[in-house]
């Protein structure tokens, strides 16, 4: 996404409104820092529920592995060769 935001500023604004657009974000993340200290002690209070954790982890590797599987299977149609192809394919 960075990439494409950037073009169409480079494209639309001109060059000089890279470093423009940096100065909201970097204070964004000053305020972020500031408020730090008061998520930690947030965070400290609240128990962790480690079922919902890897119930999380769980529902997002499977997708991952079914897309990169897929891929492996149409890329070489296409024509292209996909790096790590030879492990995806031993992984199944």
């Amino acid at each position: 996404m960075g990439p494409v935001v950037g073009g169409a500023i480079l494209s639309t604004l001109g060059w000089r409104w890279i470093f423009w657009i940096n100065i909201p974000i970097c204070m964004l993340g000053l305020y972020g820092c500031k408020q730090l200290p008061k998520i930690k002690q947030a965070l400290h209070q609240t128990p962790i529920h480690y079922f919902n954790l890897i119930l999380v982890a769980v529902s997002l590797v499977r997708p991952g592995k079914v897309v990169c599987i897929r891929q492996v299977e149409i890329l070489p149609q296409q024509g292209w060769s996909p790096l790590g192809s030879e492990l995806l394919e031993e992984m199944e």
